[in-house]
């Protein structure tokens, strides 16, 4: 008698903090030229100034107990140093939009980001940055789909739309989707 046997190999098994996703090259790279846009007046174009500032943030995020830092709270760490003194009185108004939690609700995302643009209106520079899109997108997949990749196209497309319609003419304002 044959007799099947079920196979579990199909079943992704839970996201827990033991076997969650290590960061690679690309995290760290996104954390550095997230850092580039964020101090660009402070470090220039300096890549050991700029290495040593994401290994301190990661470092004492480590010492308070937080482990290893995802790009979002990465973001918005590094968007707490750059509010303090000296960073704070810069001519550059900074807008994070964490799609981690939410995903991509157009109307969240519009309400979110006008109402940035607003607080950021007359700044000669401002900094958008966009976080968990691709990871929304993906769905905990690692590659997309070409259905996934019209998906992700579409929203960078509405979301730059968005916020060229909503930009002041004077301020010069930069995308990053990370």
């Amino acid at each position: 008698m044959n007799s099947r046997r079920k196979s579990n190999a199909s079943k992704s098994p839970d996201v827990t903090p033991e076997n969650a996703r290590k960061p690679t090259a690309k995290d760290d790279l996104a954390k550095i030229e997230c850092l580039h846009h964020l101090f660009a007046e402070t470090t220039g174009n300096d890549a050991y100034l700029l290495r040593s500032l994401k290994d301190a943030i990661e470092a004492t995020a480590a010492e308070r107990g937080a482990g290893t830092l995802d790009i979002s709270d990465f973001v918005d760490a590094a968007l707490r140093l750059r509010e303090e003194p000296p960073y704070g009185e810069s001519a550059c108004g900074i807008l994070h939009i964490d799609l981690r939690a939410r995903g991509f609700d157009p109307l969240f995302v519009q309400g979110e980001l006008v109402a940035g643009l607003k607080r950021i209106a007359g700044q000669e520079r401002g900094l958008v940055i966009v976080t968990g899109l691709r990871r929304w997108v993906l769905g905990g997949r690692r590659n997309m789909t070409a259905r996934q990749r019209k998906r992700y196209d579409d929203a960078i497309a509405y979301i730059d739309d968005l916020a060229a319609r909503w930009n002041t003419p004077s301020t010069e304002l930069n995308l990053i989707y990370l």
